[in-house]
């Protein structure tokens, strides 16, 4: 292929090289980081980081032995005497509702490695599956997504994007099992509310019960998490300190946190992302998902970059979709909100996700087209 054909539009998606540079962008740094992590590491420890390969999938892990055996994982100090007594040192705690231990489980019964591999594994197929009726452009693009990279500490990430679109599609059990990560389905919850889903909210009501009656049953920490465990994440998001984790946040509230009015601004944005959302609450439900992602992040305090992977797709989409219809402003917006996950940590990154709302559910004329391919079907509930 020549180079003249490399940097032609082709109809209105974005030139092969422009769109092949957005991907590696996304993705350079967090693969440049894991493989520091892995010429490190001995085995699939890393003793310079007094961790594991995969350093949040370890708290799934160990955390699930270490339930089996009735440690409280919500109680920091029994946690980190746990994790020690498997050579992991560095400050970690368990974040995670305990169904999450449901499947945590089954995967701390088998060696790490392999169970590292089949959860990496499987969140990509989950992804993909999940995401096919939403694009029109190979699925193995979604394998680099920027989210998708940035999650190579083995986080919930890429799972939880699955079960985001797949309740957008329809689904109630995936809309319950998304209770895993509970702060994920708020504005699910709303949409589905709004859409009158009375049949998919009740579904994932017994789903979610189900998970977290049988956690109790199983481990008994519920009260553990609500106490301990919900005080724990209250303080990583208030600690006045500059930790490395706040750079992975896209929230205005953690960008201004040191300021009197960090908590106003972070309620004004969140009125400003659920006003646009509004304004398109005509849509099917399957068609609010990427405006629905983009907005949980700005509404939401407390987010990371790993679990914006819908986010990233969203404005994919739009660019594989609409390039050719877009104002030079608005293809600049629209990269950047793909590049949100590895760009979280910017003060401006509100403001641009903000605008990227905009153009996702405004109506002007470079929108002609629908968001996204349907391509497929909805789920049934």
């Amino acid at each position: 292929m020549r180079i003249d054909q490399l940097l032609k539009p082709r109809g209105y998606q974005p030139p092969l090289l422009l769109w092949i540079a957005l991907f590696v962008a996304g993705a350079i740094q967090p693969l440049l980081l894991l493989r520091v992590d892995l010429l490190l590491a001995q085995g699939y420890s890393i003793p310079d980081a007094r961790t594991w390969v995969g350093r949040d999938f370890t708290n799934l892990w160990v955390g699930s032995k270490l339930a089996l055996q009735g440690v409280n994982i919500y109680d920091l100090a029994d946690y980190a005497v746990g994790l020690a007594r498997f050579g992991i040192t560095q400050g970690q705690n368990y974040s995670y509702p305990p169904a999450t231990l449901l499947v945590g489980t089954p995967l701390s019964l088998i060696p790490y490695p392999l169970a590292l591999t089949l959860w990496f594994v499987g969140g990509w197929i989950a992804f993909v599956l999940a995401a096919r009726p939403y694009v029109r452009f190979h699925p193995l693009w979604l394998i680099i997504l920027p989210a998708t990279v940035v999650a190579r500490n083995g986080q919930w990430g890429v799972f939880a994007a699955a079960l985001f679109l797949w309740s957008f599609r329809g689904s109630g059990v995936a809309a319950g099992v998304l209770t895993l990560k509970p702060h994920l389905g708020l504005v699910l919850a709303a949409c589905m509310v709004l859409k009158k889903r009375w049949k998919q909210i009740a579904v994932a009501l017994v789903t979610c019960a189900i998970l977290w009656g049988t956690a109790e049953l199983a481990f008994g920490l519920t009260r553990a998490f609500l106490t301990e465990g919900v005080a724990v994440q209250k303080a990583v998001l208030t600690d006045p300190r500059n930790q490395p984790y706040f750079g992975a946040m896209p929230s205005l509230y953690v960008r201004l946190r040191h300021l009197d009015f960090a908590w106003l601004a972070q309620g004004m944005i969140a009125l400003a992302a659920a006003a646009m959302l509004w304004r398109v609450r005509e849509r099917p439900l399957m068609q609010l998902a990427f405006p629905a992602a983009t907005a949980t992040f700005i509404i939401l305090p407390y987010g990371f970059s790993y679990d914006m992977a819908v986010v990233s797709l969203g404005f994919a989409v739009m660019i594989h979709e609409r390039w050719g219809r877009m104002r030079d402003w608005e293809k600049l917006v629209a990269i950047l909100c793909f590049l949100a996950p590895p760009m979280a940590g910017y003060a401006i990154e509100p403001l641009i996700l903000l605008t990227g709302l905009h153009l996702q559910t405004r109506r002007s004329p470079t929108q002609l087209a629908p968001d996204f391919a349907m391509t497929g079907s909805p789920q049934p509930a």
